[in-house]
């Protein structure tokens, strides 16, 4: 896994942060995969953090692109009115699992 971690992770990074700078729409692709690349980088926080995780080069970038996400305004049209389809809204989900992961750096971290 920390191989996988070491080379997958920056180009993943790179692609979410790239997408999270898109103005958000209805479309539900690029919030999808923020969605995936979010929850592939939480699921691997479960055991422990790799050598490459802990580092500044690695921290950094993730840590930008959570508060990027937490910090999206999402405009009326890009979600869903109805508080129970909101919550199913893929844009919900990114952000969602973006305070999680955060939540989980800062638990595992302190």
């Amino acid at each position: 896994m920390p191989e996988v971690v070491d080379k997958l992770f920056p180009t993943l990074v790179s692609i979410a942060t790239n997408m999270a700078a898109a103005p958000p729409t209805t479309s539900q692709d690029i919030p999808t995969m923020l969605h995936l690349i979010l929850k592939t980088y939480k699921t691997s926080l479960v055991m422990h953090l790799s050598k490459h995780q802990q580092s500044a080069e690695s921290l950094v970038p993730w840590g930008r692109l959570f508060f990027q996400l937490v910090n999206l305004q999402l405009p009326k049209e890009a979600v869903p009115e109805d508080e129970e389809a909101r919550e199913r809204s893929e844009w919900w989900k990114a952000k969602k699992w973006a305070y999680a992961t955060l939540g989980r750096l800062f638990h595992r971290c302190v």
